[in-house]
């Protein structure tokens, strides 16, 4: 018996061939939404020759573990893998939770039971394929240690080493008093309280190839919340990012001195579209930024303005030298001609995570984090200075340029009248990342898009709080890491020129989004830019109720990271 983190408690047992009417009582409690979440498909049904299959495992090949409901007996969970036939170290899984019953840490407990049974027959890596927009099974994976290894049309492939027999019984968190034994994180690399003493981050070996035809099929049965397409074993890391059509002149890897991406995935809201980008031409040495919403864009775009031109006085606006490729106000074919026009490095905004955009080894990506507590209050009065019409009626002329016919505007969402309302509306908002210009998952789900890649592309990771705390010393890292050299007498006028208040008294070219005329006052763009400004109106509940929230959608590092201080 497994007592769950809100007390209660399971059976969790070996899948028995008379479990058929168990199985189909559990599917017919799924949601719509969950069903195609989990088998990335309709299924309305489970067949009897899908039922008998599922249930007609060998404990070898094939292993599944249910969960029952101790009062009442239903099944409410199960975990399964498939052996890879071409790779019998490899196993694909799946993990299905009835949906009254998630958020209760079954999953994590089926899965760390699912890797020991899956070690003691000679499994040492599993293999899986998520819904892009399942937020719980890669917060599930991640705080697992998986690795990303693809991603592909809306969806996203990870791969899990299992540790090996001595890590684990060292890191193992007795499942009698639920604490973890001495090292335990250190040794594999996972969550204690989470109790995935199986599993840890997985080393630097090449993805398994493709199971058959016969087990992938089946697979699908399987109630999945988890499925596997791995790249292929030669397949840069790169390409495995974003499907490419390359120009004439492509270098071994496909990524030539034009290189022109197709993104796997596109965000589209009221002001954006990501696929603006189709057809730009990237330039070796470009640098994108790319950053949530209110997390310190423009000041990362000021910054490079300063390190690249190297003059305090900008020659153009802000939106001009660094334009935001994605944003509908401007019309593309201008914004294209200006940043061809460039001769300078160029430095290019953008609001879209990495999977919408090019993903190129030749170019440097900078992301910058801030705390999401105050990123929600800053959108909330970044929201009531917006001029609503003048962004609307910019749209309008430029999709007129670019010969665009718009199609109608999504329904505006009624914002609450109290601000620590409007604050839990943007931290419960559900909707799909693709589909919102900003909430919490849409701003942790952006940040987790560059931080999965680590050392895959050139990725710059900034701070706001490090560029509060320490601005010139930021600047000089950022610069060595750019690799530009500043002259030594330079610097004092250059990091003064990056400080919010002179951003601020220069408001009229250094706003975005097409100028000054779009913001009731533009000044108040820049707001107060001040951290911890959630302490005024969270209290500890609040706090424990954000917390639980923002842990169910990123990884328990970039958590850390992104907050600079313990949330719980």
């Amino acid at each position: 018996m497994v007592v769950l983190r809100d007390g209660s408690a399971v059976l969790i047992r070996q899948v028995r061939s008379a479990d058929a009417p168990l199985l189909a009582d559990g599917f017919a409690r799924l949601s719509a939404a969950s069903r195609q979440m989990r088998f990335l498909g309709v299924k309305k049904e489970l067949s009897a020759a899908e039922l008998r299959y599922l249930t007609d495992v060998d404990h070898h090949d094939h292993e599944a573990l249910a969960a029952l409901d101790q009062a009442g007996g239903h099944g409410v969970g199960i975990a399964r893998y498939i052996r890879d036939a071409d790779d019998p170290e490899a196993a694909e899984i799946a993990v299905t939770i009835v949906d009254d019953w998630q958020g209760r840490g079954l999953g994590t407990e089926l899965l760390a039971q699912l890797s020991g049974r899956a070690r003691q027959e000679g499994i040492r890596r599993f293999t899986a394929l998520t819904d892009a927009s399942n937020v719980a099974v890669a917060a599930l994976l991640r705080n697992a240690g998986a690795r990303l290894v693809r991603r592909g049309r809306g969806t996203v492939d990870y791969e899990i080493t299992l540790a090996r027999r001595a890590e684990s019984s060292q890191a193992c968190v007795s499942r009698s008093t639920g604490q973890a034994a001495s090292g335990a994180i250190s040794a594999a690399g996972s969550p204690g309280p989470e109790r995935m003493c199986a599993l840890s981050r997985g080393a630097q070996r090449p993805a398994s190839r493709l199971p058959s035809r016969s087990v992938r099929d089946r697979a699908l049965w399987a109630g999945a919340a988890l499925r596997t397409v791995a790249r292929r074993p030669s397949e840069p890391q790169s390409r495995a990012l974003g499907r490419m059509s390359c120009g004439e002149s492509s270098g071994p890897d496909g990524i030539g001195s034009a290189a022109r991406m197709i993104a796997v995935r596109r965000y589209e809201a009221t002001m954006y579209d990501s696929n603006r980008w189709d057809g730009f031409e990237l330039r070796p040495g470009d640098i994108i930024i790319s950053t949530p919403p209110k997390c310190g864009t423009t000041w990362a775009q000021m910054i490079c303005a300063l390190l690249i031109l190297q003059e305090p006085e900008l020659p153009l606006p802000l939106d001009t030298l660094s334009p935001w490729i994605d944003m509908v106000t401007r019309a593309r074919t201008d914004v294209f001609a200006d940043l061809e026009a460039q001769t300078h490095r160029r430095f290019i905004k953008t609001h879209t995570p990495l999977d919408g955009i090019p993903s190129d080894r030749t170019i440097t990506y900078l992301c910058v984090g801030r705390d999401p507590r105050d990123v929600g209050l800053s959108m909330d009065r970044h929201i009531g200075n917006t001029d609503i019409g003048a962004f609307l009626s910019q749209r309008e002329r430029a999709a007129a340029i670019d010969g665009i016919e718009l199609g109608p505007l999504r329904p505006p969402r009624l914002r609450p009248d109290g601000e620590r309302d409007r604050f839990w509306q943007w931290v419960d908002d559900e909707t799909p990342s693709t589909q919102v210009g900003s909430s919490l998952r849409r701003t942790v789900e952006h940040l987790q898009t560059f931080w999965d890649v680590a050392g895959d592309l050139d990725v710059v990771y900034l701070h706001y709080d490090d560029l509060k705390a320490d601005l010139e010393g930021q600047m000089r890292q950022l610069a060595a890491r750019l690799g530009i050299d500043v002259d030594e007498h330079r610097w004092p006028r250059l990091v003064q020129a990056a400080t919010f208040e002179s951003m601020r008294s220069r408001a009229d070219t250094t706003v975005p989004a097409g100028g000054p005329e779009h913001w009731i006052d533009p000044a108040a763009f820049f707001s107060r830019g001040t951290s911890g400004q959630w302490r005024d109106l969270l209290d500890d509940a609040d706090l424990a109720r954000y917390a639980a929230r923002v842990r169910a959608l990123a990884s328990g590092n970039l958590v850390e990271w992104v907050h600079r201080e313990p949330i719980d």
